[in-house]
């Protein structure tokens, strides 16, 4: 019987073990999102500024996108993630710069300040099926190409 009681606890431990990994593990499944990797800049092609915007995904599923974003250019930039039923390439401008509220509705945004030239920022927006333009929306950057399409599902 002296025996028993170690032996029980040892039991009992053991399960308790066994269940909050399985829960952790459970837990893991739910909190699941996309990372969309985005470089974006600007550069001299043939005496003009050509701006380049490139993700890693031109499709990802509804929910979290943590979207890790990098200076690649020589200018600061910004990033905008833009709902749209117009096609990239034709969004409404106004100046230099897209009309967003006119263009569709902002998603999310990271400021120029975290994107100055070599800087990199990430951050998750929560998004649902859609269509969205990823672009830079600092003067001259839309007219230059920095602009992606994503589809969310």
């Amino acid at each position: 019987m002296g025996e028993a009681l170690p032996r029980l606890k040892t039991i009992l431990l053991l399960a308790s073990v066994v269940l909050a990994g399985a829960f952790l593990f459970t837990a893991c499944i739910y909190t699941e999102f996309t990372e969309v990797d985005v470089e974006l800049g600007k550069e001299w092609t043939d005496g003009e500024v050509e701006g380049f915007l490139y993700t890693n995904y031109i499709s990802v599923p509804e929910g979290e996108v943590v979207f890790a974003v990098k200076n690649e250019g020589t200018f600061k930039h910004d990033f905008v993630v833009l709902e749209t039923d117009l096609a990239p390439d034709n969004l409404i401008v106004a100046g230099d710069r897209v009309d967003l509220g006119a263009s569709g509705t902002e998603r999310g945004r990271i400021q120029p300040r975290y994107l100055l030239p070599g800087a990199s920022n990430t951050h998750t927006f929560k998004l649902k099926p859609g269509e969205y333009v990823l672009l830079s929306n600092e003067p001259g950057d839309y007219h230059a190409g920095m602009f992606a399409a994503l589809s969310v599902e």
